[in-house]
C-alpha cells in the first residue's frame, strides 16, 4: 500500500510542476479538463484493481515482490525519460538563441516523442502494482495507441507547419518516434 501512495504523490508533484513549470503553454480550460478526466479514468481503475487484488484471498507475500521490483523501476526510468527529457526541452527553448527551431538533442535525438515513452512506463508501473501485467499492458496499448493515432499526428502537423525544413530533416534524421 505504501509503495503504491509513494507512485501517486510523486505522480501528483510531476503533474503539477510539469503544468507550472515545464508546460511552456498555457493550458485551456477544455484540456485541463480533458487531462483531469483521463488521469481520474486510470487513477480510479487503478484504485478498483488495488481494492480487488487486496480483498481477494490469495497467496499474499508480504514484503518487496518481482512485480514491485519492476513496478518500481518501471516508474523510476519512465518517470526520469519523461520529465528529464522536458527540462531538456525547456531548457533550450529558454534561450533567445535557439527561438524558432526545434529541440532535437538530448533524449529527444533517440525517440522524436521519447517522453510519452516515459509517461507510458510511469502510467503502467502504477497499473502492474495494483492489477498485475495484462492490466498493464491494457494501460500500455491505450496510451500508445492515443499517441499514434491522435496526439503524435496533431503535434507532427504542428512542427511541420511551424518548423517546415528543420522538422522534415529532424524526423529523417531521428526515424524512431517512440521508442529507440
Amino acid at each position: 500500500r505504501y509503495y503504491l501512495l509513494l507512485f501517486v504523490s510523486i505522480s501528483a508533484f510531476k503533474h503539477v510542476f510539469w503544468a507550472w513549470y515545464l508546460l511552456q503553454a498555457p493550458l485551456t480550460l477544455a484540456t485541463t479538463i480533458v487531462l483531469c478526466c483521463i488521469n481520474y479514468f486510470f487513477d480510479t481503475v487503478n484504485t478498483f484493481l488495488y481494492l480487488a487484488a487486496y480483498t481477494t484471498p490469495t497467496d499474499y507475500r508480504e514484503g518487496i515482490t518481482q512485480t514491485m521490483l519492476i513496478g518500481g523501476i518501471l516508474f523510476l526510468l519512465g518517470s526520469t525519460i519523461e520529465t528529464s527529457s522536458e527540462w531538456q526541452r525547456r531548457t533550450f527553448k529558454a534561450s533567445r538563441y535557439n527561438e524558432g527551431k526545434p529541440f532535437t538533442g538530448g533524449l529527444f535525438r533517440y525517440a522524436r516523442h521519447i517522453n510519452y515513452t516515459g509517461f507510458t512506463m510511469y502510467r503502467l508501473s502504477a497499473t502492474l502494482l495494483t492489477g498485475g501485467w495484462i492490466a498493464a499492458m491494457g494501460v500500455a496499448t491505450c496510451h500508445m495507441v492515443d499517441f499514434l493515432a491522435r496526439a503524435i499526428p496533431v503535434l507532427d502537423r504542428y512542427c511541420q507547419m511551424k518548423y517546415g525544413t528543420q522538422w522534415k530533416n529532424y524526423k529523417a534524421q531521428t526515424r524512431a518516434v517512440l521508442i529507440p
